[in-house]
């Protein structure tokens, strides 16, 4: 029946791996193609914020290089007004006036930011007056050492009408740009030159922080602040121009630095990418491992189903199978009954008519007929005994048991004084120290001291001593039964509670072998343990408990 089951079980497991692997297949193609889809789909995604985030970050520069430029726009048409002041000052009050320049307020060269000469040429009386940052004086006349930097700012101004830009020009300290401003031929010409750097950078102080800023004209770079980012889409960088009052026309870049452009960049658009790639694997695993544990389910229902009618199977075959052992037992244990009944009449008419045989042949019959008539009536008597043995086993095993307070001292002396009666030839002393209670059988614990002390009186000795010891708190207590001076072999201790073995020494033949078997039984049908013990020649010894209800 249990080779059965584990067949059984063996096909449910293997048509559940075929399964298995058909639905495995089935679950990696759709991981993959769900895994595949939310790649792309991660892709597009990330994409699309990635070109969000460069047009967000363009129109940013955007707008910040048109501010720029609007602002760069006023500050050269501001200075271009201020030269066209200082011209029409000069060419209406010089050189009648000269004293009244000083008087004349934002046309220094600390208000005319990059201005580094200006040279004012009287062309009626040919007379020219240069002013420079180490000799500001306007008023004062070109000395003969500074006519070489007074005919350097007239170089190419001659061909000037009206105003004009000139430039770039190339020196030492950089690129110079010269505004010439001539209103009337034969009157006064105003010329300036200017320092693009300085000028420029005076424009865009405090402008486009964070941004690389170049202003170009006819493809010189007049000016140039801050390192541009590496790498960044070419639509973060922006180029405009703007046209001067006097139509000079210049292109200004606007760069996003490497700072910038980390502070503008959303740092969330960077991990898009890897993070929706991985949980797109995840999801795939995530559909892999779901698709795995609902078909372990659905196959460990359907197992638990097979298992569940096979249990009930075996339950049913168990139920049967209990119910015959327990009709068998109840058989045997009346059959037990019925027999130790019906030969209880036979042997006790065959003991009474064997004594008066015996009386009858007490004075007629020779010695051998009266040694062979005392032999039958020991064997009946021994017969009797086996007989009550018997039906004490039968009652170990399976009568009602129920527990109630009981006095093992008294019970002891009671059983060896009923012993004593029926064989008052023995000798054995009794030594009985003070016992601890119990909560038991009474019917069960009187066998069991009655086939104990039996035993002890069957195979002889001195002195029966019965005491008790305790293993500590909460431990059961030990009863203990020593017969001094019984011989018995440490090689039987193993059969001594087996029915019916009295092993081979002839001096344990009255014994029955089944006085320790019935003591055995009653003390496990009161959850204890048993055991024998021997010191050759001088003790054997038994122990037991009867717990789990023996008092402290």
């Amino acid at each position: 029946m249990i080779g059965h089951f584990c067949r059984t079980l063996g096909r449910i497991a293997e048509s559940g791996r075929t399964h298995c692997g058909a639905a495995l297949i089935g679950r990696l193609f759709i991981a993959g193609a769900l895994t595949c889809l939310l790649s792309f789909l991660t892709v597009q995604l990330w994409n699309f914020l990635r070109d969000t985030d460069t047009a967000k970050i363009a129109l940013i520069t955007e707008t910040e290089a048109y501010a720029t430029r609007s602002r760069l726009v006023q500050q050269l048409d501001s200075l271009l007004q201020r030269l066209r002041e200082v011209h029409d000052y000069w060419a209406a009050n010089a050189p009648e006036a000269i004293d009244g320049w000083a008087e004349v307020q934002g046309l220094g060269f600390a208000e005319l930011d990059g201005l580094s000469a200006l040279l004012w040429v009287d062309e009626a009386t040919g007379r020219q007056f240069l002013a420079t940052p180490e000799a500001p004086e306007m008023y004062r006349p070109a000395s003969p050492v500074e006519e070489a930097t007074a005919e350097r700012l007239q170089r190419g101004a001659a061909g000037v009408v009206g105003e004009a830009m000139l430039g770039p020009e190339a020196v030492d300290e950089g690129q110079r740009i010269k505004v010439v401003i001539r209103r009337d031929e034969g009157g006064g010409t105003l010329i300036a030159a200017l320092d693009a750097q300085a000028m420029f950078a005076s424009f865009l102080q405090d402008q486009s922080p964070g941004y690389a800023v170049e202003v170009e004209w006819r493809g010189q770079s007049l000016y140039r602040q801050g390192a541009p980012a590496a790498g960044i889409p070419e639509s973060w960088s922006r180029e405009g121009m703007i046209r001067t009052s006097m139509n000079a026309l210049l292109a200004v870049t606007h760069t996003p630095t490497a700072a910038l452009a980390a502070a503008l960049v959303t740092p969330a658009v960077a991990a898009v990418m890897p993070l929706g790639l991985a949980v797109s694997v995840l999801v795939g695993m995530l559909v892999v491992e779901n698709g795995r544990v609902n078909t372990r389910a659905a196959a460990a229902r359907e197992a638990e189903r097979r298992v569940g009618e096979l249990n009930r199977t075996l339950e049913s075959q168990v139920a049967e199978r209990t119910a015959e052992l327990q009709t068998r037992n109840a058989d045997l244990v009346t059959i037990a009954e019925s027999v130790s009944h019906d030969l209880r009449s036979p042997l006790n008419a065959l003991s009474v008519n064997l004594e008066l045989i015996g009386q009858d042949m007490a004075s007629s019959s020779g010695r051998e007929a009266q040694d062979a008539l005392r032999r039958c009536m020991t064997g009946v008597r021994r017969m009797a005994s086996i007989l009550d043995r018997v039906v004490g086993l039968s009652m170990a095993v399976h009568s009602t048991f129920q527990r109630e307070p009981l006095s093992m001292r008294g019970l002891v002396l009671e059983v060896f004084e009923q012993l004593r009666a029926v064989a008052p030839e023995a000798t054995v002393e009794l030594e009985v120290a003070p016992l601890v209670d119990v909560a038991a059988d009474d019917v069960l614990v009187r066998i069991l001291i009655l086939n104990l002390l039996g035993n002890a009186l069957e195979h002889g000795g001195a002195r029966i001593r019965v005491s008790c010891e305790s293993a500590g708190a909460g431990k059961p207590v030990v009863y203990r039964i020593d017969n001094d001076g019984c011989d018995v072999d440490p090689g039987r201790l193993d059969t001594l509670f087996r029915p019916f073995h009295t092993g081979d020494d002839p001096q344990h033949e009255r014994g029955r072998g089944l006085g320790l078997a019935i003591a055995e039984r009653v003390v496990k049908r009161h959850g204890g343990h048993i055991q024998a013990d021997t010191d050759r020649g001088d003790r054997f010894t038994i122990r037991f408990t009867l717990e789990p209800d023996a008092a402290a």
